[in-house]
C-alpha cells in the first residue's frame, strides 16, 4: 500500500450501510458530478447484498484508515467493479481518489485489488476473465471545468494503467428507468490477467466478439434494450474481426 496506515475494505463482503451512504452522498457525488452517470444508492444495496447467484457480480471497494469506525474513520479512495458471468468481462465502473490523496499510489492500489476482485468472480464460477473494460468522458466532448478531474488528466491516468481505446462509438446505456443514455464517454480495455500495475503492460488487439458479448450483457443487464436501436447498431457495425485498440495519449 502507499501508506501502511491504509486499508481496503470490500463492502461486497463487509456489509457497511453507513459508511456506503457516507461515500454516495461524498466523495462519490463530488468525484462523480453528472447525474445521469451515478447508480443511485438502491443500485448498491440490491447488487451488493440481495444479488442472486449468477447474476451480474458487483463490488465497491473502499480505501481509508479505521474504516471499521464509524466516527473516527477517513475514506481516501473506492473503486466499483462489475463482473458480467455470460460475457466473462469485467468494468471498472467508477474509481475517485480524494484531491489531498492523489498521487500517492492510492489508484493504483485499487486498480490491483479491482482486477483480483474481478479475476475471483470468473474464478468462482469456473472460468477465465476475457477482458476488463472500463468508461471515461472523451475530452473533445466535454468542457474541462465541467468534471471533478480534466479529462485529459484520466485519459493520462488510464493510459498509464495501460488501458487503450476500444475504437466504437460508445453510448453507455440508461442507468435506470426514466433516465437517459450517456454520450461523450469511450470504452477502454486493459489486459485481462496480470498481477499488478506496476506492469505496464497493454493490450493490442481484441476479438469483436468478446467486444459483442460484454455489450449486449450490459444493455440487457441495463434494461435499455430497444426496438431500431441506432445507437446499439451503430457500436456493432464497428465490431468487425480483431479490433486493433487505439493508443489512448500520443507522444
Amino acid at each position: 500500500m502507499p501508506d501502511q496506515q491504509l486499508e481496503i475494505v470490500d463492502l461486497r463482503t463487509s456489509r457497511d450501510e453507513k459508511l456506503l451512504e457516507e461515500i454516495c452522498s461524498g466523495l462519490y457525488e463530488q468525484s462523480f458530478p453528472f447525474e445521469e452517470e451515478r447508480e443511485d444508492l438502491g443500485f448498491w444495496r440490491e447488487n451488493l447484498w440481495d444479488s442472486r447467484p449468477g447474476s451480474l457480480v458487483v463490488h465497491f471497494l473502499v480505501a481509508g484508515r479505521e474504516l471499521r469506525d464509524d466516527r473516527g474513520r477517513e475514506v481516501v479512495g473506492f473503486i466499483g467493479t462489475e463482473y458480467y458471468p455470460e460475457s466473462r468481462v469485467g468494468l471498472i465502473t467508477y474509481i475517485a481518489v480524494a484531491p489531498e490523496w492523489r498521487g500517492r499510489g492510492v489508484g493504483r492500489e485499487l486498480m490491483d485489488a479491482a482486477f483480483r476482485a474481478l479475476a475471483n468472480d470468473a474464478r468462482a464460477a469456473a472460468r477465465k476473465l476475457r477482458a476488463v473494460f472500463a468508461e471515461i468522458h472523451e475530452p473533445s466532448r466535454i468542457a474541462p471545468i465541467a468534471d471533478s478531474i480534466p479529462p485529459r488528466d484520466r485519459v493520462a491516468i488510464m493510459a498509464r494503467y495501460g488501458g487503450k481505446r476500444v475504437p466504437i462509438p460508445y453510448v453507455q446505456p440508461a442507468l435506470g428507468e426514466g433516465r437517459d443514455r450517456v454520450y461523450g464517454l469511450m470504452l477502454v480495455a486493459f489486459p485481462a490477467r496480470r498481477r499488478n500495475f506496476a506492469r505496464r503492460k497493454s493490450v493490442e488487439k481484441m476479438p469483436a466478439d468478446t467486444v459483442s458479448r460484454f455489450l449486449r450483457e450490459l444493455y440487457c443487464a441495463s434494461h435499455d434494450v430497444r426496438e431500431d436501436d441506432e445507437d446499439f447498431s451503430r457500436m456493432l457495425n464497428a465490431l468487425t474481426g480483431d479490433l486493433e485498440l487505439e493508443e489512448l495519449v500520443h507522444e
